[in-house]
């Protein structure tokens, strides 16, 4: 028996692929949003607000405490001034810096990341880091963020009064 050649193969038919139409190049992928960064003040103001003859009760108020009830004080009344100095429709009349969580002292600075202020019969998310003298009398630097307002519903659970 004599082989008989194989057969051809069959022809191998080629699908017609439809051209594409051009791929837009893809939109370089956007980073996340930065958080928001502190604003670091370059004046300082509670030293010349104590200054000041109308504040002579402040002034003598603030000498009779001691600790952190005094770097609390002090940095409450820098904050309110930064703020107002900032935007000027910003008007504080009060600043709880434990409002809305602990505030904590790192060496000579105090940190209030949960702070509110009052203005115009609003009240505010602040947080901020004050950095004050190794003999806790002067502010030496100050840094703020300012938040949303506070819903007035949550007002009373953190004690936050209307008004005075």
């Amino acid at each position: 028996m004599v082989a008989s050649p194989p057969e051809p193969a069959p022809p191998v038919q080629e699908l017609a692929v439809p051209e594409k139409s051009p791929t837009p190049p893809e939109a370089p992928a956007q980073a996340p949003a930065a958080a928001p960064s502190m604003i670091r003040a370059t004046n300082l103001f509670s030293a010349k607000l104590l200054a000041d003859p109308r504040n002579r009760q402040a002034r003598e108020g603030l000498a009779q405490l001691a600790g952190s009830d005094r770097m609390e004080q002090l940095c409450n009344a820098e904050a309110m001034e930064q703020i107002h100095h900032w935007r000027k429709d910003f008007d504080p009349d009060r600043l709880v810096a434990y409002a809305m969580g602990d505030t904590r002292i790192d060496g000579d600075m105090f940190i209030a990341d949960r702070a509110a202020f009052r203005s115009k019969h609003q009240w505010y998310n602040v947080k901020f880091r004050c950095g004050l003298t190794s003999d806790f009398k002067t502010v030496a630097s100050f840094e703020f963020e300012i938040g949303d307002a506070i819903p007035r519903a949550e007002w009373e659970g953190h004690n936050l009064a209307p008004v005075h």
